[in-house]
């Protein structure tokens, strides 16, 4: 046990600091997604949208010219974007099933899906760092954890511009939990 938690407990006036601390950083996380889904930001989510919605036209995505491109997006109800594709058809074929639905709605399906992905992937990495950890820790450090996640601006910007890396980070971080439990074939398939 850490001797820091071994001899001390939080005073009452400490843990509602700590509480009222946390509530503010996710407040102001949630408000950041609320102007995403109001402002529709989502640039780059707004490409994923477009290419594989072209891909499943039967379009090539890397050879399309700037009339087809103009066209498709007129034809999707899309804004207008600036961005070329770098990703491959395997990570279009992930987001197809979002593009039976209206841009609109499918950028707030993509923040929902991807606050959920954020914090399974959040409470998998406490499984695996604090499993052993005494409970006074354990909260500790998921109190902590929890704020800097809620705080970390770079994340913030990630989620209001609809980027991917949370999709990277769950899968990655289910690579390690199937890795962690003798699951080599499914950690693998999770990092491919």
């Amino acid at each position: 046990m850490n001797k820091y938690f071994q001899k001390t407990e939080l005073k009452p006036i400490y843990t509602v600091f700590f509480i009222l601390v946390i509530a503010f950083a996710c407040l102001t996380y949630f408000h950041e997604l609320t102007k995403a889904v109001v402002g529709i930001g989502l640039e780059d989510f707004g490409n994923y949208y477009f290419y594989s919605k072209a891909i499943w036209l039967n379009h090539n995505i890397y050879t399309m010219d700037g009339a087809t491109l103009e066209r498709l997006r007129i034809s999707f109800s899309m804004p207008a974007f600036t961005h070329p594709t770098g990703h491959s058809p395997a990570f279009f074929f992930l987001v197809r099933p979002i593009t039976f639905f209206d841009f609109e709605s499918a950028c707030r399906i993509w923040l929902i899906l991807n606050s959920l992905l954020l914090f399974v992937s959040f409470f998998i990495i406490l499984k695996l760092t604090c499993e052993k950890l005494p409970d006074a820790e354990r909260n500790f450090i998921a109190a902590s954890s929890l704020f800097m996640v809620f705080s970390f601006q770079p994340l913030i910007e990630n989620m209001y511009n609809g980027q991917n890396n949370i999709l990277v980070l769950f899968f990655f971080v289910l690579s390690l939990y199937f890795l962690r439990e003798k699951k080599s074939i499914l950690s693998g398939v999770m990092l491919a």
